[in-house]
């Protein structure tokens, strides 16, 4: 078998899968916290919804990649697609009805099923070596940067309508779910699981591989240098860029932008996320994982402290998108490291692992953000974000944690 040839269908068909779940993901995210605000009557309380939809991401994360290390990447992405289904479906019907309890139920099932498709990334780094993973990665994360033109494309002339009108809010989970179904369809297209690619790859260098070593628990790779510096970056910028877009359509629809300036604003976040992934992923291979993710948070940062200018969407998109390039480069940076670090059998378990972890710093965020905006503004928002961002940045400058360009 060609496994060039097979690597180069996988890497494609992956980042298909990305850029629908991540098209959906969009959706979620414009409409979670001001859906939560209308359906509960509490301003204060809409930081809840985004926080509900990461709460689910991170416990699917953490299972579904166990899951994925026993039982294949394929498997674990399609159980993904099949929650997406169900959640959106769920949502379609809450809103419809005004269920309170049926829109939380949604939110956890659709968040799950996102997370779940979300370990796309984890096939990228069994199939490409070392010196070429956090390009492998980018291929495969390139495929979020056209769920984000794909999003707007959707589901933004469903969602002009709506102004005041709730009702119509409903109507583009159900091209949620058809797009999530497409999903289920393109998982079935993936003839060669990435983990058997890795296994054959194994087997074409024949005696000069080492032996396999077995998989190790999460408590061991945690003792490893490169791991906690990766996970402590990734659970940071995770936290302080999910702070930023949980309440950056709330913080619109208080000075009386439309969902369409919502909608603009979270595309360019997400194209800032992943627009320019391929070019992230050449650089993290040539400087290293760690300036790769100094240079990513100090990028987040510029990002946050932008949003204290105008509330108009000139300034408040080009503002997420430096937020989201920020994130985007400590995120590649930090994969590649626990990618390096982890043999096939473990991986996706530890990759799991860590975005519960930083998932759970996004639900935290969230809650928090969304009482803090109603009560203090976006400027207390900005202060903590900025404050946070820079702890790894200091540790890493100290000296604290030293890791290698690549394993």
């Amino acid at each position: 078998m060609d496994l060039s040839r097979t690597v180069r269908r996988n890497t494609i068909l992956l980042a298909a899968c990305l850029a629908l779940s991540w098209a959906v993901v969009q959706l979620l995210v414009t409409v979670a916290a001001p859906v939560l605000s209308d359906l509960t009557g509490r301003p204060s309380l809409a930081g809840f919804g985004p926080g509900i939809t990461l709460a689910f991401w991170a416990v699917a994360t953490l299972v579904v990649g166990r899951y994925m290390d026993s039982h294949g990447r394929v498997a674990g992405l399609r159980l993904g697609f099949i929650a997406g289904v169900a959640g959106c479906l769920l949502l379609f019907f809450a809103i419809r009805g005004r269920s309170l309890p049926l829109y939380l139920l949604g939110l956890s099932v659709a968040g799950g099923g996102g997370g779940a498709v979300n370990l796309a990334r984890a096939g990228a780094g069994d199939m490409y070596p070392p010196e070429r993973r956090a390009r492998g990665i980018s291929f495969v994360l390139i495929g979020a940067a056209f769920g984000a033109i794909l999003g707007p494309v959707v589901f933004t002339p469903l969602l002009v309508r709506s102004g005041a009108d709730f009702d119509v809010l409903a109507p583009p989970f159900i091209a949620a779910a058809l797009i999530m179904a497409a999903g289920i369809a393109l998982t079935y297209a993936i003839r060669v699981d990435p983990m058997e690619v890795a296994r054959r790859q194994r087997e074409e260098v024949g005696s000069v591989a080492p032996p396999m070593a077995p998989a190790r628990h999460i408590r061991e790779l945690l003792r490893v240098p490169l791991v906690r510096a990766a996970v402590i970056a990734a659970l940071i910028s995770q936290g302080v860029m999910a702070m930023m877009m949980s309440t950056v359509s709330l913080h619109l629809r208080d000075h009386a932008h439309d969902w369409t300036a919502v909608s603009i604003a979270l595309s360019a976040h997400f194209l800032g996320m992943f627009g320019l992934v391929l070019f992230v992923g050449r650089i993290v291979d040539r400087i290293g994982r760690e300036r790769s993710l100094v240079l990513g948070l100090v990028v987040l940062v510029v990002g946050v402290v932008a949003l204290l200018g105008e509330v108009e969407l000139l300034w408040v998109a080009p503002a997420m998108l430096i937020v989201g390039v920020g994130w985007n480069v400590s995120f590649v940076a930090a994969t590649a490291m626990m990618a390096d670090a982890t043999g096939p059998a473990e991986r996706a378990g530890l990759l799991g692992f860590a975005d519960f972890l930083a998932m759970g710093s996004s639900v935290v965020s969230s809650l928090l953000a969304g009482v803090a905006i109603g009560i203090l503004g976006i400027g207390a928002l900005v202060a903590v974000g900025v404050a946070v961002a820079m702890i790894p940045v200091v540790m890493f400058l100290a000296g604290r944690h030293r890791v290698p360009a690549a394993a």
